[in-house]
């Protein structure tokens, strides 16, 4: 086969023993054999394909900003955290890799580390630039930094301050 055609890994590593995909790279068991992944964390209401072989958690939620993802955090979280002190190497994935997954690993940083969403998402567009959690799923990370105790920047409060603007201009046209 000619190299041009050569199909590239869509999985990024976030931090050691934490990757982020799409699904297709989710369903590809060369890929997660490659990756050495042990445990996967399906975002989605597409049921595991690989039940035997990986131990999974799955959120069942669709990409739609009024979806509740924060709820699922606490759960995530310590899913995730448990394989990795265990040994074990964690793939987040969505459909396409880009938001539910990527509000699912902003909040695992943003506990692990105690940052920001700013600086959560800032590091993960680092390693995954597509990362990008749709607009009511950035509401809730913001919120869940308040409820993790994490100081909003001066910056950060202006971003928030400019969403509940536009929230109220779209909600009341």
């Amino acid at each position: 086969m000619n190299s041009y055609f050569m199909r590239v890994d869509d999985i990024n590593e976030i931090m050691p023993g934490l990757y982020m995909s799409d699904i297709t790279t989710a369903e590809n068991t060369e890929i997660l054999k490659k990756y050495q992944i042990t445990h996967i964390v399906t975002v989605t209401k597409i049921s595991p394909k690989f039940p035997d072989r990986f131990q999974y958690m799955q959120v069942e939620i669709d990409d739609q900003s009024d979806q509740d993802i924060k709820k699922h955090f606490k759960a995530t979280n310590k899913f995730i955290n448990n394989a990795i002190e265990n040994g074990g190497v964690v793939l987040v994935h969505c459909a396409a890799g880009i938001s539910r997954s990527g509000a699912v690993v902003c909040a695992y940083l943003m506990y692990k580390n105690r940052w920001s969403f700013d600086q959560a998402w800032e590091y993960g567009q680092t390693k995954r630039n597509k990362m990008y959690p749709n607009l009511g799923f950035q509401k809730q990370l913001r919120d869940f930094q308040r409820q993790l105790g994490v100081p909003m920047s001066e910056e950060e409060q202006k971003k928030e301050d400019l969403i509940k603007e536009m929230e109220y201009l779209i909600n009341n046209q």
